[in-house]
């Protein structure tokens, strides 16, 4: 049988004790800050989309849009009801100054589309459009 030195032990006992302590203490205070910030966040009528707690994205060959004005309204239309933040379209044959003409203006509030210009020795096959959301479009730069 083994015999410790009684010092040993009381100073281990009151190591112990302190981390014991230490612990009581933190976890006082984090539950101190957890309901500071549950109060907080109960004060304050958030909008939950404003927290931007989702990002949805998509991309699609919409393969030309020059001869068809319903298919950038059905697109833009399917984003709106479907809360898309950014949709790529590739393939839209159109330049930079037609695409802007293209743009529905009652879905201008809500989208910012970035053209990009169809080359010029391709008839078909080429331009790209980048459709974001006015909120996630300020972070675009």
């Amino acid at each position: 049988m083994k015999t410790y030195n009684s010092t040993l032990m009381s100073n281990i006992r009151v190591q112990n004790n302190n981390y014991n302590n230490n612990n009581k203490v933190n976890s006082e205070n984090i539950d101190s800050f957890l309901l500071s910030q549950h109060i907080r966040f109960e004060k304050q009528q958030m909008d939950l989309d404003a927290l931007y707690l989702t990002f949805h994205i998509g991309t699609h060959n919409i393969n030309g849009l020059a001869g068809d004005n319903a298919k950038l309204y059905g697109i833009l239309n399917w984003m709106q009801e479907n809360q898309v933040d950014i949709m790529a379209l590739n393939e839209t044959n159109l330049n930079q100054k037609n695409g802007v003409f293209k743009t529905p203006d009652n879905f201008k509030e809500q989208f910012y589309i970035y053209w990009s210009s169809k080359q010029c020795d391709k008839y078909k096959g080429s331009g790209v459009a980048l459709i974001c959301s006015r909120k996630w479009n300020k972070y675009y730069q």
